[in-house]
């Protein structure tokens, strides 16, 4: 979701309801309410957002849905199929965390520490550069996601 500059919690609530043929339409965010996680409608700053779905989006989307998702399944799910809590989204795929066999897995803010990639260095990149890039980090989000 790199992409599309949505917030976390935007990409969280994300249902395949929302994946368009030319746009992603953004009109839920994950909140905390006195039961736990929800998902409210409408964004922080606006009621929805569309963002229009190139091919390379388009690929990553497709590679990423399920042979027989239904519409109102969230894109981006725990392992256990729920909704992923915000600062587990936040704490694993951006700062990493300790795997059960208590290896650190990097986040990706670290992988980019590491690989030297600074705001000076992305200004140089050229934009198909700049796209694998995202689409590398999203590929490793997931993964992340899913072996937390």
């Amino acid at each position: 979701m790199f992409f599309t500059g949505c917030r976390p919690s935007e990409a969280i609530a994300l249902q395949w309801k929302h994946i368009g043929e030319k746009f992603i339409t953004f009109e839920q965010a994950v909140a905390l309410s006195d039961t736990g996680v929800s998902v409210k409608r409408g964004l922080k700053t606006q009621s929805h957002r569309r963002f229009p779905i190139n091919n390379q989006l388009q690929n990553i989307l497709d590679s990423v849905r399920p042979e027989n998702h239904r519409l109102d399944e969230f894109i981006f799910k725990s392992k256990q199929g729920a909704i992923i809590k915000l600062g587990n989204f936040l704490n694993h795929a951006w700062r990493g965390y300790k795997n059960r066999h208590g290896s650190h897995i990097d986040g990706i803010v670290t992988i980019l520490a590491k690989k030297a990639l600074s705001a000076n260095i992305v200004n140089h990149i050229n934009a198909d550069t700049l796209s694998l890039l995202y689409a590398l980090m999203k590929i490793l989000m997931l993964k992340m996601l899913q072996n937390g």
